[in-house]
């Protein structure tokens, strides 16, 4: 929902009578700064009358009249102008109450004293639907809220006007330049997909030209159902919508340093200009809503999928409480995922639960996924325990900006403990325990992520870094006594321009011994692999090296590493080009490594 704007002592006079059918009006002269900047409107009460302003300029108002149940009428001047506590106001307030609503339910085995205040108890079979029935239940609203970027490009030259678009001072974006050119243009960022732009024009264009409305799916192709209520900018001062179909294959890129959900007004032909188009102030609006869906202590019986939309939060008590695949279920499913999978999600909480994936109890081989959310923005995932799955325990797919943090994943049959896959960027794992997966926490074609404290345990290999998985911080993780590489930075063009550092690597190798390194470079360029402990273990299966550097891998830095006892057969194995190494302990403990070169 967007809230009607409200300032404190907003009172004036009318410098001049309005009938009842005017749209401005103006106020004495140097007080129509008591007001604010309409951003969502504000209402205002003259007399009997109730007006929403959706534009200011100086001393003069834009309104919409016979607001809230009340009718036009003429006001003569020196009649007070106030902005008032309204019924709308209190509604949004108490609105806004409701959308943060949390719905309760329980299992069939939860105590019995704890079903008395639930929303919706369940009765062991199907209780996905339950489940599902009470996150349904939540509120939904739009709210409006700041943009994420905001550049002005002349000619090439972008100019970064995000403050500007923020702020409420009068015509100081530049929505076209004072001489458009062909393919100049204007670009609004999002933290997450929209499909509303609201602007508030501060000055009418005035000219010959033609805006198309494009948006980033890997080039910039034309948005499909726009309604542009600027006109090309050359509607009249105040508030007005941009709308159009949320694309499904929108991604992030960067302009002028912001990676957001870019649209763009791009001049797609131009004959002439009058008066060049100013902005004041622009948003977008997302949506809202939402709560919280509290579990109860209990096991809830599954066979389909719980779907979580945008501002929602999944909450358990702990390891307390149990969502189990039913027996013999016979199909792929994805435990959790979220609601909206072509276009996204947000802001998901999914908190304090215990996902038994139940694969002894499955008679068919199937693809079971414990939590799978694609293209779902800055969102957590904590204190879940993940256990027993058929495939991935936890999958992030082409999302963005999300923290996986404090939660167990054990014991994936055909998949990995964590996985961020497609495009995954800037995410952060941290402090989760991956033991006895395929591979403990994957990265595949993911960039600029955190995977940092870290256990990877008795699976494949610890940490798989691969197909141009860059610039990624790999940090004070323990992988030990994995059955291959400790970390892997490998496959298509490997990991470039990471930073391995502060990790532990501990008895790898374990599939067949003196094969597998504690670190293993198969390709990858420019990594910094510094400050790492590698030790081969007291078991039959010792890693061959700590460090291998393929052929494939050139130009990498090994600085600082603690190589004692680290191999089978040596300390480091580099065949690459360039490999920098700089203070390394030696094998024996005794001394340093030569410096090469």
């Amino acid at each position: 929902m967007a809230l009607l704007q409200v300032k404190n002592r907003a009172v004036s006079a009318l410098a001049s009578g309005i009938s009842d059918s005017d749209l401005s009006l103006t106020v004495t002269t140097g007080e129509g700064a008591k007001f604010p900047q309409p951003g969502n409107g504000f209402h205002i009460t003259i007399e009997d009358e109730i007006l929403k302003c959706t534009a200011r300029s100086t001393d003069t108002l834009t309104v919409t009249r016979a607001q809230e149940g009340t009718s036009a009428a003429a006001h003569s001047s020196g009649a007070m102008v106030s902005l008032n506590i309204t019924a709308q106001v209190i509604t949004e307030l108490q609105d806004g109450k409701i959308r943060t609503a949390t719905k309760v339910v329980a299992a069939s085995d939860s105590p019995t004293n704890s079903k008395l205040g639930a929303d919706y108890v369940c009765d062991g079979t199907a209780d996905n639907v339950e489940i599902q029935a009470a996150i349904d239940a939540l509120p939904t609203a739009k709210v409006t809220t700041q943009l994420e970027g905001a550049v002005a490009d002349d000619g090439g030259t972008q100019t970064d006007e995000i403050v500007l678009s923020r702020e409420p001072t009068a015509n100081d974006m530049t929505l076209l330049p004072a001489t458009p050119a062909v393919n100049d243009a204007y670009y609004f960022g999002g933290h997450v997909r929209f499909n509303k732009l609201i602007v508030n024009i501060g000055t009418q264009g005035a000219g010959t030209w033609t805006i198309t409305w494009e948006y980033w799916n890997g080039a910039w192709v034309a948005l499909a159902g726009v309604t542009d209520g600027t006109a090309g900018f050359t509607a009249a001062a105040g508030n007005h919508d941009v709308t159009f179909t949320m694309p499904t294959d929108w991604v992030r890129t960067t302009v002028k340093k912001y990676n957001c959900f870019w649209i763009r007004a791009r001049v797609s032909a131009y004959t002439s200009v009058t008066t060049q188009p100013k902005g004041t102030q622009a948003w977008i609006e997302i949506d809202g809503g939402g709560g919280t869906v509290a579990l109860l202590e209990g096991t809830y019986i599954i066979e389909s999928t719980i779907s979580l939309p945008s501002n929602v939060t999944l909450q358990g008590q702990g390891v307390a409480t149990v969502i189990k695949i039913k027996d013999s279920l016979g199909a792929d499913l994805k435990m959790i995922t979220n609601k909206d999978t072509d276009a996204g999600d947000y802001n998901i909480i999914i908190r304090d639960l215990f996902l038994d994936g139940n694969h002894r109890g499955q008679a068919v081989a199937a693809l079971h996924f414990g939590i799978y959310l694609q293209r779902v923005d800055y969102s957590l995932i904590t204190g879940v325990w993940a256990n027993d799955q058929r495939y991935h325990q936890i999958e992030l797919d082409n999302c963005h900006k999300n923290v996986i943090s404090g939660c167990n994943c054990r014991r994936s049959r055909s998949g990995f403990g964590i996985y961020l896959y497609s495009g995954s960027d800037y995410n952060s794992v941290v402090n989760n325990v991956c033991c006895e997966n395929v591979d403990g926490i994957k990265l595949d074609s993911s960039c600029h992520n955190t995977v940092d404290g870290n256990i990877c345990s008795r699976g494949g290999f610890g940490i798989p870094v691969e197909n141009g998985s860059d610039y990624n911080v790999i940090s004070n993780n323990v992988c030990s006594y994995n059955g291959n590489d400790g970390i892997y930075l490998a496959y298509g063009s490997g990991g470039n321009h990471n930073v391995i550092t502060g990790n532990q690597l501990i008895g790898n190798s374990q599939g067949t011994t003196n094969t597998d390194m504690g670190i293993e470079v198969s390709a990858g360029t420019y990594n910094l692999i510094c400050n790492n402990l590698f030790r081969k273990g007291s078991e039959t299966n010792q890693p061959a090296y700590g460090i291998h550097i393929a052929a494939d891998a050139n130009y990498n830095i090994i600085h600082g590493n603690d190589f004692y006892d680290a191999g089978a057969t040596g300390d480091i194995d580099d065949e690459g080009t360039g490999t920098l190494k700089r203070d390394n302990r030696n094998l024996t403990g005794t001394g340093w490594l030569t410096d090469a070169p």
